[in-house]
């Protein structure tokens, strides 16, 4: 499904741009981030995980089916609409594919069907996958759970960045609204987790958190010159690996690594690209040294008494107590 996704969308559009004539002071296809990285990367990936994800859990039922199907309707309905609005809108800002306003042309009327065909199919997927969670009753536990969930918040939140980038930059500070698309979507997902299962898993949350977080990490880096400040966020993040809880199986101790470090990195990354001053930094981290491993910890409290011995958990805990006191000392002395 990926695949496909990548050959009728970045394969073709590419294909157009190399045989079309150039329109001269128009952006073209590699002047925006969502066609190129968004339709290239991030939307096969959105939508290979997502599937993925819906083979791998218990069966839908036909009702449930058919309901995705509908969702993707909805979508594929909007998605219409969005496409009219840009045909009939005289001011719309002119590109290769909408060379003049009110006109397509031929890669232009292709990027719609694209364009409304893509809304049906990660909208349909999307809602499988809040059934098969619904349908399993439970959060994200197992490692081939884990892993492409948060691949899924990572590929559909980083789209939503750089299509962000790629409208609005130019309006707007591109930090600020980076933050506050982030915060919508953490928003987002926490609703998608609390309506899918009976209850909030904290893992969950720590899935939802990291994959927007490396996106929004990764894309501040695509886009700020860092100076030499990148060092610092590296050394938080090294130092957030303490906070593992031991696991017989060294691929799950991998997972977790990613799953605090990379935003840990991130969050640290929008610090120092957004200059808060030293007082609001050192708040900052405390919350991440604190917060984010101890979700990760409380969710597998249970897990960690069944197979080691009870007395682990709470050395865990004064491991992080020591990680936090290391972390205050490293950012002490790089912002005074």
């Amino acid at each position: 499904m990926s695949l496909l996704v990548l050959i009728f969308g970045f394969g073709v559009m590419n294909l157009f741009w190399s045989m079309l004539p150039a329109y001269n002071n128009l952006p073209g296809l590699y002047y925006y981030r969502a066609a190129t990285w968004g339709d290239g990367f991030l939307l096969p990936l959105l939508v290979g995980s997502a599937t993925y994800y819906i083979l791998s859990g218990s069966a839908l039922t036909i009702k449930q089916k058919n309901r995705s199907y509908i969702m993707g309707g909805i979508a594929a309905l909007i998605g219409i609409l969005l496409q009219g609005s840009w045909l009939l809108n005289s001011n719309i800002n002119l590109n290769w594919t909408i060379p003049m306003p009110h006109y397509f042309n031929i890669a232009g009327w292709y990027h719609s069907i694209f364009f409304i065909g893509i809304f049906f199919v990660i909208s349909m997927l999307m809602t499988q996958v809040w059934y098969i969670r619904k349908n399993n009753c439970k959060g994200n536990k197992e490692l081939y759970e884990i892993l492409p969930y948060v691949l899924i918040w990572f590929a559909g939140s980083g789209f939503l960045f750089i299509l962000a980038l790629d409208d609005y930059s130019s309006v707007f500070h591109y930090m600020s609204l980076l933050l506050v698309l982030a915060s919508v979507i953490v928003i987002g997902g926490l609703v998608f987790s609390a309506t899918s299962i009976k209850e909030i898993n904290l893992m969950d949350i720590a899935c939802i958190l990291s994959g927007i977080f490396t996106s929004l990490g990764i894309v501040i880096i695509s886009v700020e010159n860092i100076n030499g400040n990148i060092w610092h966020p590296i050394a938080t993040a090294l130092l957030s690996i303490t906070y593992i809880i031991q696991h017989k199986k060294i691929l799950v101790v991998v997972i977790q690594c990613v799953l605090i470090a990379i935003p840990t990195f991130s969050i640290n990354m929008a610090i120092v690209v957004f200059g808060l001053d030293s007082s609001i930094y050192l708040i900052t981290l405390i919350i991440i040294a604190i917060i984010v491993p101890l979700i990760i910890a409380i969710a597998q409290k249970e897990t960690l008494e069944q197979d080691f011995e009870r007395g682990i958990f709470n050395k865990h805990i004064t491991t992080g107590i020591i990680c936090t006191t290391a972390q205050l000392h490293l950012t002490t002395s790089s912002v005074t």
